[in-house]
This record gives structure tokens, C-alpha cells and sequence, in this order.
């Protein structure tokens, strides 16, 4: 037990020191675990049209720690067009940081609101 609750400790030190309006949420172990103990952040899901399950497990962990939800589906070409801008907000927000970002920072706007 003392792994895990150094664990925590270090999750939530990390959490307070890297504060950010919100969290790429895949519905994964790590990013659902970094949800529970973020306070007041909104999750963002980012997929490929047609392809994997992030929606459906993001979705699983919003409905249970009752978050704020926003979710993009975009195409290959969308996704291709992105990944310039994509690997220069990675660089400076999220690699230096953490898997937080700030929503303003996210490219291409469009974002709705999701409860599912």
C-alpha cells in the first residue's frame, strides 16, 4: 500500500502544479485516473471517424465523475492536415507539462458539448 499511496501523492502534487482547464481523456487507465483527482476541468476526446473506442470508454468516465465532456471526430485528411500544428502545441503545452492543456490551445475550434 505504501507504493500506491506514494502514487497518489505524486499524481496530485503533479496535478496542483500543472493546473489547466483540460485533459485529453481517452477513457484509459491514465487519463482516468488523472480526471478523478483533477478538479473542475473539462475532458476533450479526439478520434478518427470511424475508428476505436475513446468515445465510448471517455464517455463511461465522464458519466461517472460527472465532468464536462467536449469531443472532435475528424477524418484522415483532418487529421493529416492537423498534424503540423498538433506537434507544435505537444512541444510547448502538453510534453513540457503534462497531458493538460489549456482549450484555447486546441486548433481547429468546432467543439460541442457531449454528455454521452
Amino acid at each position: 500500500m505504501k507504493v500506491a499511496s506514494e502514487l497518489k501523492r505524486r499524481l496530485m502534487k503533479a496535478v496542483l502544479r500543472n493546473r489547466a482547464s483540460g485533459l485529453l481523456l481517452s477513457g484509459g487507465l491514465d487519463s482516468a485516473i488523472l480526471a478523478s483527482i483533477s478538479p473542475n476541468l473539462k475532458a476533450i476526446t479526439v478520434r478518427l471517424a470511424d475508428y476505436g473506442e475513446d468515445k465510448r470508454y471517455a464517455a463511461s468516465v465522464v458519466r461517472l465523475l460527472n465532468i464536462e465532456a467536449h469531443q472532435k471526430s475528424v477524418d484522415i485528411d483532418e487529421a493529416i492536415e492537423a498534424i503540423p500544428e498538433v506537434i507544435k502545441v505537444l512541444a510547448t503545452q502538453v510534453y513540457e507539462q503534462s497531458p493538460f492543456l489549456l482549450l484555447q490551445d486546441i486548433p481547429g475550434g468546432n467543439w460541442r458539448y457531449s454528455s454521452t
